[in-house]
């Protein structure tokens, strides 16, 4: 539950994701998925499992996680 307080209440402030690194390299990596908030909300206005993870994590008043378990739009994208 402390991951998702924290992730809920810092995460949400933010925008934009960059990812700076590559974990294993070290190495500055480019935004890898390029996603912004556009107001998107619903996990039927998503085009993938990746997008729908930004969104939940990086963008204002989203409605893709029902049941609150981080794994936003488990019956659409996100089902394995």
């Amino acid at each position: 539950i402390g991951f998702v307080a924290y992730d809920q209440f810092i995460m949400k402030g933010k925008f934009e994701q960059k990812i700076p690194f590559s974990l294993f390299s070290g190495t500055e990596e480019k935004n890898v998925y390029n996603y912004s908030c556009q107001g998107k909300v619903y996990c039927s206005e998503m085009t993938s499992c990746d997008e729908a993870k930004f969104y939940l994590r990086n963008c204002p008043n989203t409605q893709m996680d029902g049941d609150g378990d981080g794994i936003p739009c488990e019956s659409q994208w996100c089902s394995w």
